[in-house]
């Protein structure tokens, strides 16, 4: 049977004393029951359908020769009476929500739903209306996994799988998938302003229990991590990374912090720290790599320096040394034949170098 409402007062299908009132107490059933256990004003009850739905389907139809497309509409008013706007909604009110139903065999459940309520002000002038979405799905429970804050902010409060699978074994919060070779699973942060301010990136770690708490981190805690993982044919093996961690007593507005820098083949090894004084410590042999033959009388491009005094340091090179250094820097010969010829000292801070005669 089909029910066609044409206009005000003309309806087809049935005549108007069989047509009840849409109102606080009455119920409108199509395609089902008379009476419903149900409390909904508007219920649509028909079997599953194909491509083209189905009886219990509810279809906004628009025609225009414009932009605009059917909508639905989720109305909420603190007013005593049907169109009564005199009484505005207030942060928390419920806007709406559109709730996701299935039968356990014993009643039906839902745990899924889209919700829009009101997160924060609330005027009539000029018109303003702070509304945010909730999207809450579960099993047994529903829980909130995502909003979309009044100010555009996105939340997600679980896991977020970018171009792979539906789900992910991994704890981890953010999961990014794709070919390698077309830079799919990259990350891009790109920042635009006419300043010097470039972009970040922040791991931010407290011994709070909530997401916005601030309790202070100790000595020992680890603020973050960057590590690199591989698979070895069955697993991700992660044997090199580089961590922030805190290296000493926290106060407020310190927070002695270091950098350890880990590699390693079947197990990842601290190969060198920066501590928060800024200490380097190195645990394995140091190589300094020139991309090119040790120049003829050496350069301050090639050594290493210790301090920030004008080239104080060791430098290496071929020839006797010309360069101009620091007074106790020492140059190392690449090329020297004679105990006397293989290293040298600056002793005035220019290009005065002294050779050291060495035992052999």
């Amino acid at each position: 049977m089909t029910v066609t409402i044409n206009g005000p007062g003309t309806i087809t299908g049935l005549t108007s004393a069989t047509v009840p009132q849409v109102n606080a107490s009455t119920q409108v059933l199509i395609g089902g029951p008379t009476t419903s256990t149900y409390t909904k004003g508007l219920q649509a009850f028909g079997t599953s359908g194909g491509a083209n739905g189905s009886a219990a389907d509810l279809m906004s139809w628009r025609y225009s020769a414009d932009t605009v497309g059917g909508q639905l509409g989720l109305f909420r008013t603190c007013g005593t009476a049907a169109l009564d706007a005199s009484v505005p909604v207030v942060t928390n009110d419920t806007l709406g929500a559109v709730t996701f139903y299935g039968s356990t065999g014993t009643g039906m459940a839902a745990f899924a739903a889209i919700t829009g309520f009101v997160d924060g002000t609330v005027s009539s002038s000029p018109a303003t209306l702070a509304t945010a979405i909730s999207i809450t799905t579960g099993s047994t429970t529903a829980t909130e996994r995502m909003r979309v804050n009044s100010s555009g902010e996105v939340s997600v409060q679980t896991k977020v799988l970018v171009g792979g699978p539906n789900t992910s074994a991994g704890a981890f919060g953010v999961q990014v998938y794709g070919d390698s070779a077309t830079f799919a699973p990259s990350t891009l942060i790109r920042g635009f302003s006419n300043t010097t301010a470039g972009p970040n990136f922040f791991f931010v770690k407290t011994r709070g229990t909530s997401a916005t708490s601030t309790d202070a981190v100790q000595s020992g805690d680890i603020l973050g991590a960057v590590s690199f993982l591989g698979s070895d044919g069955t697993a991700n093996q992660g044997r090199a990374s580089i961590t922030g961690a805190v290296d000493g007593a926290v106060s407020a507005g310190t927070v002695p912090s270091s950098l350890i820098f880990v590699t390693g083949t079947t197990v990842g090894t601290t190969r060198m720290t920066i501590g928060s004084n800024g200490k380097v410590d190195m645990y394995n042999a140091a190589k300094v790599i020139a991309n090119s033959s040790p120049p003829a009388g050496g350069t301050t491009g090639l050594g290493l320096e210790f301090t920030n005094a004008t080239n104080l340091g060791i430098f290496v090179g071929s020839g006797v040394p010309t360069l101009s250094a620091a007074q106790g820097s020492l140059y190392m010969r690449t090329d020297g034949s004679s105990t006397s010829t293989r290293m040298y000292i600056n002793t005035n801070g220019s290009t005065t170098w002294t050779s050291v005669t060495t035992a052999a």
